[in-house]
């Protein structure tokens, strides 16, 4: 017989993991959805469609003190990193591997030591989601049954989650919870159908791009872009980021910050002298679109796009990256 979790008694579950973990979950904000830690049991959210950002904001913050400094004593100083473990609760599994696939880009060539130390102290606990008009995880490889990398997932059936423990550390998460749990039989795993799709699986989209240079449909798109750099702050997989030195008036002290950039930004690519080498706009919007589907896809052999949707979803010119992609196919 297997074990469920009423929906009843999540907020129940929530308050025993939180003796033991700080749980992040999705919360309502406004008409929509964000993840954040929670204050309370009952803000926990484990049926929505897709949060505002993605969940690197917690390992790549959106601005980051990397450390600070004092220039008359030449010293640095890096600040501490939390301690106590995190729990990622109700995460849907194309967040998830947003998430590996920034493992893969920060873990190669220069290792990025406080992205790993940020991901070792985590624990993820994955649920299903219906996709909506805007997701297309399937088409990038991602089916929803798919559960890579969680410790913990719960399958939605009607008023209940099924529960699996996927690793060791995922047995002890649903021991903490055992008195919310209730039996199930729930066999297999609920059917999705995805409106927005591919018309080509990914195998053969990297071969397409390579020979898509001088394709009409770059500049199509970008007379519609307003280079605003939406698509590339709420995407799981950009991590493009710009560093500054930033010193506090009138003494020998400051930090050095990293924050998000995007690529879809004219200042982006501009060098000493003011020259822009990526300066027309349709040059841009075939780069990001290279990134997610042909240039990091040559070396870790997956598309860096997790069909999320969110780029569709909060585009300001609402441009479908699924409709380019198409235009290509």
């Amino acid at each position: 017989m297997q074990r469920a979790i009423p929906r009843s008694k999540v907020p129940d579950a929530v308050k025993l993991l939180s003796q033991k973990y700080q749980v992040v979950a999705a919360v309502p904000r406004g008409k929509s959805f964000v993840f954040e830690a929670l204050g309370k049991p009952e803000q926990a959210t484990l049926d929505y469609p897709t949060t505002i950002l993605p969940l690197k904001k917690f390992f790549l913050p959106p601005r980051n003190v990397i450390f600070n400094f004092d220039r008359k004593t030449n010293s640095i100083t890096v600040p501490d990193l939390p301690a106590k473990q995190t729990l990622f609760l109700g995460i849907h599994n194309y967040e998830l591997q947003g998430l590996l696939r920034l493992d893969h880009a920060f873990s190669s060539g220069v290792r990025d030591e406080t992205w790993m130390k940020r991901r070792q102290n985590s624990l993820f606990v994955g649920v299903t989601y219906e996709p909506d008009a805007s997701h297309f995880a399937d088409s990038v490889g991602i089916p929803t049954r798919l559960k890579d990398g969680f410790d913990v997932f719960l399958t939605r059936f009607d008023d209940h989650y099924r529960v699996e423990a996927l690793t060791e550390q995922g047995k002890s998460i649903v021991a903490l919870i055992k008195d919310t749990l209730v039996d199930c039989d729930c066999p297999g795993d609920p059917v999705v159908h995805f409106k927005n799709k591919l018309k080509q699986s990914v195998a053969g989209i990297r071969e397409i791009f390579h020979g898509a240079y001088n394709h009409p449909v770059w500049k199509e798109t970008a007379r519609k872009c307003h280079s605003c750099g939406t698509c590339n702050i709420c995407c799981p997989t950009c991590y493009c980021f710009d560093v500054d030195d930033q010193v506090v008036l009138g003494t020998d002290k400051g930090s050095r910050i990293r924050e998000w950039d995007s690529c879809q930004f004219l200042d982006f690519t501009r060098v000493a002298g003011g020259e822009a080498f990526r300066d027309k706009r349709h040059d841009r919007v075939r780069h990001r679109m290279s990134r997610k589907f042909a240039y990091i896809t040559d070396g870790k052999g997956q598309p860096f796009c997790v069909g999320c949707g969110r780029c569709v979803r909060q585009c300001t010119a609402q441009i479908n990256i699924v409709d380019v992609m198409n235009a290509l196919l």
